[in-house]
């Protein structure tokens, strides 16, 4: 099963089951969000590497659009700066980029750009850090990571009116939802959490997430300063469906794991996405 990972560093497209590891992409500084449509992949490109806070202020990223197999079509550039991306989704015929810097998420609908803040501008930047969006029950819901106590906040669609805000994990990223249940990784303490109990340490600084048939891959990232995150190893840990540890697949010098998707399979962490199984290739080996 080959899922897609991106880093500090690259796009990567991991087999689960071998443990093989190759390069995609690499080249437009630190990779977060992937989402694919029915037949094109999505990544944010931050175009520089982890940024101190006054640094993100002249960011100015992209999205990189792939094929299926993962040929550079073209990349998207807003009028506007794309600060701090995080998470993105395809849904209803847009793309949605969470964009932590500006508390915003920007919308593509295939010939135009906008812009939605969930909240009121504040003066201050990056005061709630949306950094995590999926659609569920005919619902949006986003994940303000607060830089601290982390909510979800529910908001009806396609209206984008706030209903209600839940509690759930410190510094979070990634939500998903089950069963009626949610669940994050709550990446100040190292561990996943669920809105009914679950309590599932990781250690390190989880993030990124992807929920498979039979098979459960978190990445595990060292939890060291801002400068020197881009220097790191990091790590995916495979679980079973019952969150029991199978494995460690090591990324060397890959710095931090961001995002991961496992483009075919409606997995849970991005219940919205559409597109066919595939067998991506690989390509650089590292």
């Amino acid at each position: 099963m080959i899922i897609l990972v991106t880093t500090s560093q690259s796009l990567l497209t991991v087999d689960i089951e071998s443990g093989e590891t190759a390069v995609a992409h690499r080249g437009q500084g630190l990779y977060y969000g992937i989402a694919y449509s029915n037949d094109e992949i999505f990544v944010a490109a931050r175009g520089r590497p982890v940024s101190p806070k006054e640094e993100r202020a002249t960011e100015a990223g992209s999205i990189l659009v792939f094929d299926y197999a993962l040929n550079l079509k073209r990349t998207l550039r807003p009028t506007f700066a794309l600060r701090d991306m995080h998470q993105i989704v395809y849904y209803d015929g847009c793309l949605w980029v969470t964009c932590a810097y500006d508390d915003r998420v920007a919308i593509y609908d295939g010939d135009a750009w906008r812009g939605w803040h969930p909240a009121p501008v504040s003066s201050e930047p990056d005061t709630f850090h949306f950094n995590s969006i999926i659609f569920a029950d005919d619902h949006l819901f986003l994940l303000a990571h607060n830089n601290g106590a982390s909510d979800i906040w529910k908001f009806a669609y396609p209206e984008l009116r706030l209903i209600e805000k839940m509690s759930l994990g410190n510094l979070s990223h990634n939500i998903w939802k089950e069963d009626g249940v949610f669940f994050t990784c709550s990446s100040g303490e190292g561990r996943i959490l669920s809105s009914a109990g679950l309590d599932v340490p990781t250690g390190g600084f989880p993030r990124g997430i992807v929920v498979c048939p039979g098979a459960i891959v978190v990445g595990v990232s060292e939890s060291v300063e801002r400068d020197e995150r881009d220097f790191t190893s990091s790590a995916l840990h495979v679980f079973d469906s019952n969150w029991n540890f199978q494995k460690e697949i090591k990324l060397p010098t890959e710095g931090l794991v961001l995002e991961i998707r496992a483009p075919g399979f409606a997995d849970i962490c991005s219940s919205n996405s559409r597109g066919q199984r595939i067998a991506l290739p690989s390509t650089e080996a590292i």
